[in-house]
């Protein structure tokens, strides 16, 4: 059972360690390794061959509310498990007395992945990556009157809070090899860090801006914003490279 009770007028549910044995979601747990070195457990799990069965899937929120969608637990007669509303203030006064309206939704992606060793090419190790994709997609709805009044550039920043991703990061330190000038290659202990590929996008009247940029974090926070540019794409000059800086 779920280890926190199911909220007044919720369904209640029941979450298994192992999928049992039908998988309900991407990420769902099917089996488990135990072994006492990392790399031995790295390719205990790379071993590990899951026979699947295909079977529909929602793959957005729309489309789980939809009437025949395929339900993730046989006995509920829809995918709803509860109705929560909240409100503070009037809503539609707000807006309509607004100069700009931004309507935005967030979603994330999450996939296991298995990629080679680095540090053990030769002997076809491998290592599990897990790999999390956040995307915030915005529309800007200026109002009339501010269009009327000559304003024809509105910045849109979004911020992001990193700070509850830091903590789950591995600050382990590991040898990696290094080679010099003469090609001995040695090994220096190196702090881990992530590098997070970030996509901001900006389209107004049918023109498409898009600026590139990897985020490099480790435990203690961001330590660096690498922006690159991609000549085959327009970059905008102002609007999307503020919203990369302000991440």
């Amino acid at each position: 059972p779920p280890s926190i009770a199911a909220p007044a007028g919720f369904r209640p549910t029941a979450q298994p360690v192992f999928a049992d044995p039908l998988v309900r979601y991407v990420g769902e747990v099917v089996a488990a390794v135990v072994a006492g070195d990392p790399y031995v457990a790295a390719d205990a799990a790379a071993a590990v061959l899951v026979d699947y069965e295909p079977l529909p899937a929602a793959g957005t929120m729309e489309r789980a509310l939809e009437p025949g969608a395929p339900r993730v637990f046989d006995g509920w007669p829809d995918n709803v498990a509860g109705l929560s509303t909240a409100r503070v203030g009037d809503a539609a006064a707000g807006f309509a007395g607004s100069d700009v309206v931004v309507e935005a939704r967030e979603w994330c992606r999450q996939t296991t992945l298995s990629r080679p060793d680095p540090l053990h090419p030769e002997a076809g190790a491998s290592l599990r990556v897990t790999q999390v994709q956040y995307l915030h997609r915005g529309t800007v709805h200026p109002q009339a009157d501010l269009w009327n009044a000559g304003v024809r550039r509105v910045l849109h920043i979004f911020r992001y809070d990193l700070s509850p991703l830091l903590p789950r990061l591995d600050d382990e330190a590991k040898p990696v090899p290094v080679a010099d000038a003469n090609g001995k290659v040695a090994f220096v202990l190196a702090a881990r860090r992530y590098h997070v590929p970030v996509l901001v996008g900006l389209a107004v009247d049918g023109d498409d801006q898009k600026q590139h940029a990897t985020l490099v974090l480790d435990r203690a926070g961001l330590r660096r914003l690498d922006p690159r540019r991609d000549e085959t794409e327009a970059t905008s000059t102002g609007s999307a490279q503020a919203a990369v800086d302000a991440l």
